[in-house]
């Protein structure tokens, strides 16, 4: 008769895109195995490369995980052993373990091992929920839980723990509360997380088939999700006025919020691309364009996140400052020694003081890219066209095989928007859209026409003829449609 024996493996050669390793447990039987994969990951430091085998805790981990299928394997009857081959022999093993009542799982261990599945937008997401989860947790005396003791009631006072907590950001090395409070149904992003891992523990460990019942149906399943009110929320767009204050931005700074101002000033002159997507942009062909995928995107829409972007004249003041120096990147995040977490954190520490500088609320890289979507609209661009510069999925999908990008069509668009600013070292003054307010300075051009103007005593329709106003000097103006 045959016996059974477990070992914890990794594969050399299956090395994630993220740099981890997935522990298998080859499971060997009458001279035949099988490699089971387990939600256990390891990285570089946990890996003795002369003999390549697995160190350190996670070794404890993978050896306790491997005991535990052996057990399963030696309540399989000598009899039955007899009549099986090796995969009724894995087959077997998962069925008793996750059958016996000792099966436990605990949930954050098992979210964040799944993180280091996910590309690091996602992963980042997946770790800011469950450490959200972990603050609750705490507040009841734990520091993680088993997935059969969350209840309903549980994910209830999450929700309300969650809902009340103030914004957590990371300002000078430390978390601090922010001045804003989390908006009304701000739980619907961390409900949808923490539902995604419970369901995938139900899909991996229950077995409808076989009558395996490991885990408890989804206590999430009937929390009702209160979804942000588009109208409380809002859009992020700010002030033409604001953005122009940043452009023309000279004051004293550290080099530092200087590097990080240029970024937001690239971002939008590039039609609001998000900041990781400027991270990871490598350097522009010959022609001075920019090709890149948008990362949010690239996965849910394929080739309609493709991405390739003019860097105007204007823009290059701000991009000579902000330029790597050489490597395959465009931008000098690496030779900052930056990665993605830290320059998220750099990014929120600057703009949680911009507000004392330009007057702007709460400042972020959206809001580049709703100001320029905005802009673009009142500019006169379609709202299908703006669609097709954010990079978002397009309503008529069935036409995308068909039909070629026209490149030059977004790159007008972007000029239209970029035409409405004075950019350092142009003399020529911004071109004047309809349906959008400019702020009047002495000694700006103003071309010839009628204009809906603001004076101190209120608001009337005014004129200029000649380059001279006819009716004294607005504190600003907006022209109107012919």
């Amino acid at each position: 008769m045959g016996t059974v024996t477990i070992k914890p493996i990794i594969i050399r050669s299956q090395k994630r895109s993220n740099g981890t390793w997935n522990v298998k447990m080859r499971v060997t039987f009458n001279r035949k195995s099988r490699r089971i994969p387990t939600t256990l990951y390891v990285s570089d430091v946990d890996i003795n490369k002369r003999k390549w085998e697995i160190k350190g805790e996670k070794l404890k981990k993978a050896m306790a995980l491997a005991s535990e299928m052996e057990d399963a394997a030696g309540a399989i009857s000598p009899f039955d052993l007899e009549l099986m081959d090796i995969d009724d022999v894995v087959d077997r093993i998962r069925r008793e373990r996750t059958r016996s009542a000792s099966f436990s799982l605990l949930f954050i261990e098992y979210g964040l091992s799944l993180a280091e599945t996910k590309k690091e937008g996602t992963a980042h997401c997946y770790r800011s929920h469950l450490n959200s989860f972990r603050r609750y947790l705490r507040t009841i005396g734990l520091e993680d839980i088993d997935i059969n003791d969350i209840s309903p009631a549980l994910v209830s006072a999450f929700v309300e723990f969650y809902e009340e907590e103030p914004r957590i950001h990371p300002v000078q090395g430390s978390l601090i509360a922010s001045r804003s409070t989390k908006r009304r149904g701000a739980s619907a992003s961390a409900l949808s997380v923490l539902q995604s891992i419970y369901n995938k523990a139900l899909r991996t460990f229950n077995d409808d088939r076989d009558d395996i019942r490991a885990i408890k149906p989804s206590p999430f399943k009937n929390i009702q999700k209160v979804r942000p009110d588009v109208r409380e929320a809002g859009t992020k767009a700010v002030s033409r006025q604001v953005i122009q204050d940043i452009i023309s931005f000279d004051g004293k700074c550290t080099r530092t919020r200087r590097f990080v101002l240029d970024l937001f000033v690239i971002s939008f002159g590039l039609m609001g691309v998000n900041i990781v997507d400027l991270y990871s942009m490598e350097r522009p062909g010959p022609d001075g364009i920019l090709h890149f995928f948008r990362q949010k995107t690239r996965d849910r829409i394929g080739p309609m996140a493709e991405g390739r972007v003019r860097i105007e004249p204007e823009l290059m003041p701000f991009v000579t400052r902000a330029a790597a120096t050489s490597g395959p990147y465009w931008l000098k995040f690496h030779e900052l020694g930056l990665d993605m977490n830290q320059t998220q954190a750099l990014v929120v520490n600057i703009f949680y003081h911009m507000d004392d500088i330009f007057g702007c609320g709460k400042l972020t890289f959206g809001s580049a890219r709703s100001t320029w979507a905005t802009l673009a609209y009142k500019a006169g661009v379609s709202r299908d066209m703006i669609d097709e510069c954010l990079l978002h999925a397009p309503a008529q999908k069935m036409t995308v095989p068909y039909v070629e990008t026209d490149w030059e069509l977004r790159w007008k668009a972007n000029r239209k928007v970029l035409d409405l600013f004075e950019w350092p070292g142009t003399k020529r003054a911004p071109a004047i859209s309809p349906g959008i307010w400019f702020e009047y300075s002495p000694g700006t051009g103003v071309p010839d026409g009628e204009y809906l103007c603001e004076f101190p005593e209120g608001k009337r329709i005014s004129s200029v003829e000649g380059g001279e106003w006819t009716d004294g000097m607005p504190l600003r103006y907006m022209k109107i449609p012919e």
